[in-house]
């Protein structure tokens, strides 16, 4: 079954009142389509908005759901053309971002996503301050692993090149210097 059709099953499923339970598998999956989607493939797009908001429906107090349902739709007002759209998916974007954060504070996945949002927008969203003090948790949540995965690891290495970047282009040389010291170890 191709991805399409597993979310346009799983979206019958809930509106025809079948009852649901969110797989193991489901949302591994939803997230491939997601991370095709914000990739570029516009086909996935629609499938991913879709089968995240049936996760989200069937399993509302999933922080990790509730972060890829809001960065999907900052895909959306990204790949959107009309300008009210775009602010409108932008707003809905930031509103779950942010209630998967209440959720979850010190959830490595929903930093990670609510950060690549947030550094991501225009500035006229105000929301680039949110974006470092994101990334900051992260690396605390990061030095705190006594093992961290490979895959945790490899995300790191954007987080602290844009951390980087940001101590640079504030004139902040001493935490510049602490972020790379800091990568080198």
């Amino acid at each position: 079954m191709t991805r399409c059709a597993l979310a346009l099953c799983l979206c019958a499923a809930l509106t025809a009142g079948t009852e649901f339970a969110v797989s193991a598998q489901t949302l591994p999956e939803a997230i491939a389509l997601h991370n095709s989607a914000a990739a570029g493939d516009a086909k996935d797009l629609d499938a991913a908005v879709s089968m995240l908001e049936a996760l989200s429906e069937a399993d509302p107090e999933n922080a990790e759901i509730v972060a890829y349902l809001g960065s999907a739709y900052a895909i959306t007002a990204r790949e959107g053309r009309n300008v009210v759209s775009k602010m409108r998916n932008t707003n809905k974007a930031l509103r779950h971002l942010d209630q998967a954060l209440e959720m979850e504070p010190d959830n490595f996945s929903v930093r990670m996503v609510r950060a690549s949002v947030q550094r991501n927008l225009p500035p006229m969203f105000n929301r680039a301050d949110d974006a470092v003090e994101d990334m900051v948790v992260l690396d605390r949540l990061f030095q705190a692993t006594d093992k961290a995965p490979r895959s945790m690891a490899e995300a790191m290495l954007s987080i602290y090149d844009h951390l980087l970047a940001h101590a640079a282009s504030r004139g902040d040389w001493a935490a510049g210097r602490d972020i790379a010291l800091d990568r080198s170890k």
